[in-house]
């Protein structure tokens, strides 16, 4: 039972389910339980999406509180946290932004909160793709286990709160999936997608982020409570209670990810 199912009793039961969701990460995954309810913008290029998703916040069409997802081709300027420069293979990989205008969340919880959920949510639809088990890496980076057997890049996830006023005037989440195997001299281990499968016929981007969108979508219809937040969270993760590098105020440093306050607020040992 996952996020989005109708029936929410056994949320937080199955936060790791099985490699590969119901069919190993050989086929399509099966479509969400409830009817998809955005609209789909599909660009050959832009600079970034999350860029093209909050013009279009500010737009008439914007502001008609339907959700739309703008998915690129192309992305001359993709970024992920802190600024830097995402990389991805023009029309290959997934890069595509999720726009929800002023959406009514629940009053317990916080951005931090959103966050997490969100991250699991990407993570959830994209595991049936994969033959192999898919972690989190604080806050929104997606990890899988290469073929070599050590932990790599997937994707990434990039939140962007729009305020008004202390209003929430809308939400872009921005995701990042390497479908394709990712190039020699990259600076971080990585891995796409396409290694991860035990079918040999590949993914497009439209059709994993139709699924992402589909399960991006059902959160902001039904979203958890604070606690069931923190506890699937803590399942899903990679690296808790190890020394890891995480960043701080913009710069890396090592510290032991120890846990969540009630907030959903990180909480670290810091080693430097």
């Amino acid at each position: 039972m996952g996020l989005c199912r109708k029936d929410r009793g056994d949320w937080g039961r199955n936060a790791l389910p099985a490699p590969g969701g119901e069919d190993g990460g050989t086929g399509v995954p099966s479509p969400p339980m409830e009817a998809p309810d955005f609209d789909w913008i599909h660009l050959a290029e832009t600079d970034s999406t999350n860029r093209w998703a909050a013009d279009w916040l500010r737009r008439e069409d914007g502001r008609s509180g339907r959700p739309a997802v703008i998915l690129a081709d192309r992305q001359g300027a993709g970024r992920g946290q802190f600024g830097r420069p995402w990389w991805s293979a023009a029309g290959r990989d997934l890069t595509m932004t999720f726009a929800h205008p002023a959406p009514a969340l629940r009053a317990d919880t916080t951005p931090a909160h959103w966050s997490m959920v969100w991250a699991m949510s990407v993570r959830e639809a994209i595991a049936p793709f994969s033959a192999v088990e898919l972690r989190i890496k604080w806050p929104n980076d997606l990890l899988a286990m290469d073929p070599s057997g050590d932990w790599a890049k997937l994707g990434g996830i990039l939140v962007e709160n729009h305020w008004q006023g202390g209003e929430l005037a809308g939400v872009l989440i921005g995701v990042g999936v390497n479908l394709a195997p990712p190039p020699a001299g990259v600076d971080f281990r990585a891995v796409g997608l396409e290694e991860l499968r035990t079918d040999p016929a590949g993914v497009t981007p439209e059709e994993v982020g139709r699924q992402v969108a589909a399960g991006l979508a059902c959160t902001f219809r039904s979203m958890p409570s604070p606690e069931q937040i923190v506890r699937q969270y803590l399942m899903s993760l990679h690296g808790l209670g190890e020394i890891g590098v995480y960043t701080r105020q913009g710069e890396r440093h090592r510290g032991v990810l120890r846990g969540f306050t009630a907030a959903g607020d990180a909480q670290f040992d810091w080693l430097d």
